[in-house]
Parts: structure tokens; sequence; C-alpha cells
């Protein structure tokens, strides 16, 4: 698992953390439905490490948004802007 060399801080969030919110859904059902440890989902969700390229696309249907909205080429979850 590859980690990305700067932290998301505090104060920014990842589109992927807020897709989830406005959806209703947890990391732990996220996890559940893809078959990976809520664990790994919490750092996605945290923008720490890259997603796995064969679960983009699954997570941005189940949020209902183009996976390049949600993560740059390299599977890091893109921070919001603003």
């Amino acid at each position: 698992i590859k980690s990305r060399a700067k932290e998301v801080s505090e104060m920014e969030q990842t589109i992927f953390a807020v897709k989830l919110k406005e959806r209703g859904l947890t990391g732990v059902a996220l996890a559940r439905r893809i078959g990976v440890a809520d664990s790994l989902v919490s750092h996605w969700r945290k923008g720490r490490i890259y997603v796995p390229e064969k679960y983009r696309e699954q997570i941005a249907r189940m949020l209902g948004v183009p996976a390049e909205q949600l993560f740059d080429e390299r599977g890091l979850p893109k921070v919001v802007k603003g």
C-alpha cells in the first residue's frame, strides 16, 4: 500500500469523504459492500493512501459520481478546493 507523501490536513476534506456523507454511507458500510477492511476505507477517506484501481470505479458508482471527480490519476483521493 502506497502512502501519500503529504497527508491531508485536519482542516481539509477529500471529495470522497464529502460524497460518502452526502449519500449517508459510513466507511464501514462501504467497506462491507466492496469487501475490504473498514480501516482501509478510513485511510482512503482521509486521503492517506492510494485507492487501488480495481476499487475506484466501484466506489464512484456507489457514490454516483465519476471516478475522476474522486481520485487523481494515481488513485489519491482529491481534496475539496476552497
